[in-house]
């Protein structure tokens, strides 16, 4: 199966949003400062990711604000930071 990587914080916060979660997150390494989450390339989750980067996506906004803080929270855990200080 195709995979799909991202680094960008919206569009992974609109797939979980959707129920789409990450196979694995890690360090990118080109970047150690950010994440790349790896999601499996399926007809919906490609079909979502057009849709996103066309604009055609509407988000219920305070489910879309938790789940954004959820991944986050993800995001500082796979950077070993316990809390949301800023990455320097």
């Amino acid at each position: 199966m195709d995979e799909y990587e991202t680094t960008d914080l919206c569009l992974m916060a609109v797939l979980a949003n959707f129920g789409y979660h990450p196979k694995r997150m890690e360090r990118a390494t080109s970047n150690p400062r950010q994440v790349v989450s790896t999601y499996d390339l399926t007809l919906e989750v490609e079909e979502t990711i057009n849709k996103f980067w066309r604009g055609e996506l509407l988000v219920e906004p305070s489910k879309f604000f938790g789940t954004l803080s959820m991944v986050k929270t993800r995001i500082y855990n796979c950077l070993g930071r316990s809390n949301y200080g800023s990455i320097r």
